[in-house]
């Protein structure tokens, strides 16, 4: 899964995209940032963690930092990626003002009538106009935000439902899976079927999520604790810790120290 990560290095970015109908991300990815999506027209899902979550105009998608995810595909559509850092707000803001906003990001999607998604897309317009004030605007979106409710939940397709089991089982299990054959036992599927279903609605194998999440998990570790490689490669699941660097080298592009370095150094 080679480009799997990409951490954000900046402390604000405005990204506006348009994705044709089925592009999917092949790779999930992660920031150290908390992320607004977007849609400005269209549809698509996202994978964010272990939940597919449709997405359509007057719906927006928080993730918080280093939640892995991926825009699985959809209609053609076009979207706003807004990204900043508790860091970024510090800068302007008291501590209680903007971790009192950015309590919002505890819901993963919420629905904006007519009239407030007008005024969030205006918002995010003045931000591209005039990127210096965006603080400002931040300030003005997640107020908008945090006045709007949950979206209602739609009903799902069966396939889905499993989709959501399987990546429920894995990023509960990813400790103590041995095989393949333990996630289809979870969820009550053939291991063929549950091969064949998730490449095909999340254009990625099985094996390569249940890395990517390990991965994830190894990488907190790394940043967040002083335990060996060895530990921590036996903490995220794996019995050999030769085979963990292969694989953390394949997704992060460094080794788990090379990796342990850099987030000193910075």
């Amino acid at each position: 899964m080679a480009n799997g990560y990409n951490p954000l290095n900046d402390w604000f970015y405005l990204n506006r995209q348009t994705r044709k109908k089925g592009d999917r991300q092949s790779n999930l990815h992660y920031h150290h940032s908390y992320e607004i999506f977007i849609i400005l027209r269209g549809s698509t899902t996202l994978l964010a963690d272990d939940k597919l979550i449709s997405v359509s105009k007057n719906e927006i998608v928080l993730l918080k930092p280093d939640d892995l995810h991926k825009n699985n595909g959809g209609t053609e559509h076009e979207r706003y990626a807004l990204h900043f850092t508790e860091h970024y707000l510090s800068q302007y803001m008291l501590p209680d003002a903007y971790q009192n906003l950015l309590n919002m990001f505890n819901n993963q999607k919420i629905h904006l009538d007519s009239a407030q998604f007008s005024s969030v897309i205006e918002i995010i317009q003045r931000m591209e106009q005039n990127p210096n004030y965006s603080y400002i605007h931040i300030c003005e979106l997640l107020t908008i935000l945090s006045s709007c409710k949950n979206t209602e939940k739609k009903k799902v397709s069966e396939k889905h439902r499993t989709i959501d089991l399987i990546l429920e089982y894995i990023n509960k299990n990813y400790q103590t899976v041995q095989n393949l054959d333990d996630i289809s036992d979870a969820v009550h599927i053939s291991k063929p079927h549950l091969c064949k279903l998730f490449k095909q609605e999340m254009n990625i194998t099985v094996s390569d999520y249940l890395n990517t999440v390990r991965i994830n998990n190894a990488c907190e570790l790394l940043r967040n604790s002083k335990h060996s490689i060895t530990d921590i490669a036996t903490a995220c699941g794996y019995n050999s810790s030769t085979y963990f660097c292969k694989t953390f080298r394949h997704i992060v592009h460094m080794s788990p120290n090379e990796y342990r370095k850099h987030i000193d150094t910075n």
